[in-house]
């Protein structure tokens, strides 16, 4: 069974219909459609996310073909970050796979750089004595 067809049940299981679900989550019931016809690998990044978000699985497990719950764990993103990193993975969805290589590259630079290294929203805490 693909894992499309896993969705499709899991959704069906929860909604009663991929219409209904669909409705849900303001998506329309042909792109739905699509995502489940043509396959996870090949729908908009964005439309993933909502879906999986929706039902509560791991993107990054649908991705790879399970389908598993997700970590409850609260974001603490903004609604900002929350647009940045959609539309990152939304570009990225668009590169080839030398393309998401260079991505992936160009970020550990970054990070590994330490000038864009992100600064703690919690106060530094001070040791005993000073």
């Amino acid at each position: 069974m693909s894992v499309e067809q896993e969705l499709k049940g899991f959704i069906v299981a929860r909604y009663g219909t991929v219409k209904d679900f669909a409705i849900s989550i303001d998506m329309p019931p042909s792109t739905l459609d699509g995502v489940l016809k043509r396959g996870v690998g090949k729908a908009n990044i964005s439309n993933v996310i909502k879906i999986c978000h929706a039902l509560n699985i791991s993107c990054d497990a649908l991705a790879y073909g399970h389908i598993e719950p997700c970590d409850n764990a609260p974001s603490t993103a903004t609604p900002k970050q929350h647009t940045l990193r959609s539309d990152l993975l939304q570009s990225f969805d668009m590169l080839n796979a030398d393309g998401q290589r260079k991505v992936v590259e160009y970020a550990d630079d970054l990070v590994f750089s330490g000038r864009y290294e992100k600064k703690s929203d919690l106060p530094a805490l001070r040791s005993v004595g000073e």
